[in-house]
């Protein structure tokens, strides 16, 4: 008897072993439903703008350990003076029924009157902070032990419109991706996109590197890196009738050194009008890119269809053909922006629990007596052409600019403005959990 009772004591141990060895790679694998997310109350994370705040970018390690979250915060009451601030947690996996906290808002760089803008953040694999940012027409970096009067300018272009759209990719033990948009030349004024690297974790950037001299205007790159350590890069493309994304892979040699290939359109295979800010993620061989679809032609784009197109490859994605349309436009019914200021979608994209999740901005149409925009949700376990989407802020408030982090494969993060009730707009931050379920043992 003494044995029988031994016997099932072992069985029942070894089933809860399983049931407890289970839990963290179910959350791996758990499906996100964005149509379900349950997100938490909204905190403002740009407290003591007076004048206001725009356009976040967040990073985060995997861990959750330290999530930063860079805004450029206006010094006045001009849409013309701001300068990089930022913002520091390292609780953001706190239990849901407790609240992340966060540090007090602090200058990334101070200039004295200088316009400061378009700040993007990356930490690199020792949680350090790394920021850069348009300084007035130059393209400027720093870490954070150089914040705020240090750093060092990239590039400094001296046609108009200087740089604009820095994207910072932190990868390895030291090394920094930048890339952005600048004039070439006096006879090629229009930006094109450039490449620089440090393998010194910022110290020094020897060089840039021209990913394509073209006669359209180049904007809205951005960057990623796979397994192997290749690098990928889309960007706008405004051509002539229809703006286009384009995709260029770089090899890394010794030193800074990279080799790049021949860029290709790879929007076509999508059908969208125009094709604007792209977006790219790997997961696994899988490449992922997301990019608005608008009618620049329109005579007030801001109040034109906009939709959210993605299209994916897994191998050999120099090549046009292996890139496919996933049930476009994924963001399902049409949205619109309100104004001008900005006229057009802008969206966001990680990979959440097995799916890829994707927020952007835009109108409800259907509601006629309110056209503020609103950030939806949808994902790759459920997106279609009719799929529903989520909500995930409320339309009595702008709500702009989504930037999205996952840590610990657990939490969604976002970061985006919102127009405050003085009409200004201000950095929030909200974050939802994945709903996992354990099995259950049942007797019969």
């Amino acid at each position: 008897m003494m044995k029988r009772k031994f016997g099932l004591f072992i069985v029942l141990l070894i089933l809860i072993s399983v049931g407890l060895t289970w839990q963290e790679p179910l959350a791996a694998e758990t499906t996100a439903t964005t149509v379900s997310l349950n997100w938490s109350t909204p905190v403002q994370l740009s407290t003591g703008a007076t004048n206001g705040a725009r356009i976040p970018s967040i990073a985060t390690m995997p861990d959750g350990s330290r999530t930063i979250v860079a805004f450029n915060r206006r010094m006045d009451g001009t849409s013309s003076n701001h300068d990089p601030y930022f913002v520091v947690s390292t609780n953001v996996t706190v239990q849901e029924s407790a609240s992340p906290t966060w540090s007090a808002p602090a200058p990334i760089y101070t200039s004295n009157g200088v316009d400061s803008v378009q700040v993007d953040v990356a930490l690199d694999a020792g949680a350090k902070a790394h920021a850069v940012w348009v300084e007035g027409t130059a393209l400027r970096y720093a870490d954070e032990t150089q914040w705020p009067t240090g750093g060092t300018t990239i590039s400094a272009p001296s046609l108009p419109p200087g740089a604009v759209a820095p994207k910072i990719l932190a990868s390895g033990a030291n090394t920094l991706d930048v890339v952005w948009a600048e004039p070439t030349s006096v006879s090629s004024p229009l930006p094109n996109i450039y490449h620089a690297r440090s393998v010194d974790n910022g110290a020094s950037w020897p060089s840039k590197n021209l990913l394509l001299n073209s006669a359209p205007t180049s904007d809205a790159p951005d960057i990623a890196i796979d397994s192997s350590g290749k690098l990928h890069v889309v960007w706008q493309e405004n051509e002539v009738p229809d703006s286009v994304i384009k995709y260029v892979q770089g090899t890394p040699g010794a030193g800074n050194a990279v080799t790049w290939g021949t860029p290709v359109t790879i929007s076509d295979v999508s059908n969208p009008r125009d094709a604007i800010e792209p977006h790219i993620l790997i997961v696994g061989d899988t490449i992922h890119v997301i990019y608005g679809d608008i009618d620049s032609s329109a005579p007030n784009p801001s109040t034109s269809d906009q939709y959210i197109h993605h299209i994916q490859c897994s191998s050999n994605c120099t090549n046009v053909n292996n890139w496919v349309s996933t049930n476009n436009p994924v963001s399902g019914v049409a949205v619109r922006a309100n104004n001008n200021t900005p006229f057009d979608t802008s969206a966001s994209m990680v990979k959440y629990g097995r799916c890829v999740s994707v927020y952007f901005h835009g109108t409800d149409i259907s509601l006629n007596n309110n056209f503020n925009e609103i950030l939806w949700g949808i994902d790759s376990c459920g997106w279609s052409v009719g799929a529903p989407r989520e909500q995930a802020t409320s339309e009595q408030n702008r709500s702009l600019y989504p930037a999205l982090a996952v840590a610990n494969n657990w939490w969604l993060l976002m970061a985006y403005e919102q127009y405050d009730n003085a009409n200004l707009p201000q950095i929030f931050f909200m974050r939802a959990a994945l709903d996992v379920f354990l099995p259950t043992i049942t007797r019969n």
